[in-house]
């Protein structure tokens, strides 16, 4: 769980410094805290209890990542600027296999697919023919 913690948070660094430089190319300011859509999430992990810490940790990151993926490959399929599409795309199997790595801890830590996420699943499949 670490591990994945700290590469996700690695590679997430090298990401959002590309967006960084992408948006202010265009004049668009980065976001500077959280915002209050994902406020609750982080509150209700900062108050989990060790024991349930990993699980919603994972739980946040794999609801965090199918939203990701569903803006990249948005933006890589109709997106208007090239830079972005490419962004976009390059970005992208990162993304997915950050989610499938989650989604494996989260099987490895309740010894299965809680029901919610085999839908989940099943929807990244499809995102990827």
């Amino acid at each position: 769980m670490r591990l994945y913690a700290q590469q996700v948070a690695r590679e997430r660094t090298a990401v959002n410094t590309q967006l960084a430089g992408l948006a202010a190319r265009a004049g668009i300011a980065m976001p500077t805290a959280i915002d209050a859509r994902h406020l609750p999430k982080r509150q209700r992990l900062d108050a989990s209890a060790p024991i349930q810490f990993d699980f919603n940790y994972l739980s946040g990151e794999l609801d965090d990542h199918q939203e990701t993926i569903q803006w990249l490959e948005a933006e890589r399929t109709l997106g208007q600027d090239a830079s972005l599409r490419a962004f976009a795309a390059a970005t992208l199997p990162v993304v997915m296999q950050h989610f499938q790595q989650a989604r494996g801890l989260v099987v490895q830590i309740s010894g299965g697919i809680p029901p919610g996420l085999a839908a989940v699943a099943n929807d990244t499949r499809a995102l990827r023919k």
